[in-house]
């Protein structure tokens, strides 16, 4: 069995007015490598006004929903997050909450965003229809792994065109090497795709 991977992040900042949080701008981006680690596609978005778990959700999402439009079978496909909270749900609650009538514990508490997690689990049951396997794998964010400092640069892009403030988190020495040379080569082939996307 091939594995495709794909890389999520997301990002977002609360204030705090009057003694309380209050929610600002968030963004979210994933990339899709094949089978050789090459980098098939990538995008990234925001939200003027949400939480960083609903973005890493979010990537996860925006994902899987982009593996599946490519119509393969019979392939693995591990999900990269540096979100504890995010591969918690999918190896270890999420079995339980549905058992449990999508609620958390005995006394039936609510889900914090509930709707997103259905989405992706019901995209992880529609790979899985299609003979493709899904595992979750935690990654060490900020640590330099390329793939997870790429999408962190795009998750905080999405956060910024969505109206949050900030600058971006200063990548590795290296990683912002391949990220300036990955720019360049786009630009002499004018290879770029649409905001919100990237090759």
């Amino acid at each position: 069995m091939s594995n495709f991977k794909i890389y999520t992040d997301g990002a977002a900042t609360m204030k705090k007015v009057n003694g309380e949080y209050v929610r600002e701008a968030g963004g979210w981006s994933y990339i899709i490598l094949d089978m050789n680690e090459k980098e098939i596609c990538g995008a990234y978005g925001g939200n003027p006004q949400t939480t960083n778990n609903a973005m890493e959700l979010t990537a996860i999402k925006e994902g899987l929903q982009r593996f599946l439009t490519f119509g393969y079978r019979g392939e693995g496909i591990s999900v990269y997050s540096d979100s504890a909270y995010c591969i918690n749900i999918f190896t270890q609650w999420v079995e339980g909450w549905k058992k449990n009538g999508w609620t958390r514990g005995k006394k039936h508490e609510p889900i914090e965003n509930l709707e997103l997690v259905k989405d992706i689990y019901n995209l992880i049951q529609e790979c899985k229809r299609c003979f493709c396997e899904v595992t979750f794998v935690k990654v060490k964010g900020h640590a330099g792994d390329y793939w997870n400092e790429k999408v962190d640069h795009f998750a905080v892009q999405g956060k910024l065109n969505a109206g949050g403030e900030g600058v971006f988190k200063k990548p590795t020495a290296e990683v912002a090497a391949r990220l300036e040379e990955e720019k360049e080569k786009s630009e002499r082939e004018e290879d770029y795709m649409c905001p919100g996307f990237f090759m």
